[in-house]
C-alpha cells in the first residue's frame, strides 16, 4: 500500500467495516473488459455471499472467470478547504480479492440467505424451497483484502 499511514492492518477494524457497510462493489473480467456491480451481501467465515437472479451478465462473466475483486466503503465525507489543491475525504474502506462459485445446494443457500438477512436486519427468516430454486447465491472465498482509512487529523 503506497500510504503505509492510513492501512488498516487490524482484523477487528476490517470486520467492523465489512459489518458497517451496505453495499459490496464486485469487480470481474472477462475477455479483458472490467465490470463492476453494486450488491447487498453478507459476510461470514471469510467468505462474501450475494444473491442474484439467476441469468444475467454477472453470472456469465462469473461462469468464466472466477477470480474477483470487492471494495466496500462507510463513513465517507467530502471535506472541503478554501483551495481545491486542498480538499479532502474521510472514509474507511475494504479492498479484497478472492474466487467466485455459485451456491447449489438448497441447506447452503438457505445459511447465505441468512448470513445477507443478518446483515442488515439481525435475523434470518424462512425461505420456501421454490423461492431458494429461484435464486442465486454467489459465493466468494476471500483470499486477501486490506483496509485504508483517512488519517486522524481528517476524521
Amino acid at each position: 500500500m503506497r500510504r503505509a499511514d492510513r492501512e488498516v492492518t487490524d482484523r477487528e477494524e476490517i470486520d467492523s467495516i465489512l459489518e458497517r457497510a451496505t453495499v459490496c462493489r464486485l469487480g470481474m473480467c472477462a475477455d479483458g473488459k472490467p465490470y463492476v456491480v453494486p450488491l447487498n451481501f453478507g459476510h461470514k467465515d471469510g467468505r462474501l455471499y450475494f444473491h442474484s437472479a439467476t441469468e444475467g451478465k454477472k453470472l456469465d462473466i462469473l461462469r468464466r472467470n472466477e477470480k474477483v475483486c470487492f471494495e466496500v466503503d462507510v463513513d465517507t465525507e467530502v471535506i472541503p478547504a478554501q483551495s481545491p489543491c486542498g480538499w479532502g475525504m474521510r472514509y474507511a474502506s475494504v479492498i479484497g480479492s478472492g474466487t467466485a462459485s455459485l451456491v447449489e445446494n438448497l441447506d447452503e443457500k438457505r445459511s447465505a440467505l441468512d448470513i445477507i438477512m443478518a446483515h442488515y436486519d439481525g435475523q434470518g427468516a424462512d425461505y420456501p424451497e421454490p423461492m431458494l430454486r429461484k435464486v442465486t447465491i454467489i459465493r466468494v472465498d476471500i483470499e486477501h483484502m486490506t483496509g485504508k482509512r483517512s488519517r486522524p487529523e481528517e476524521r
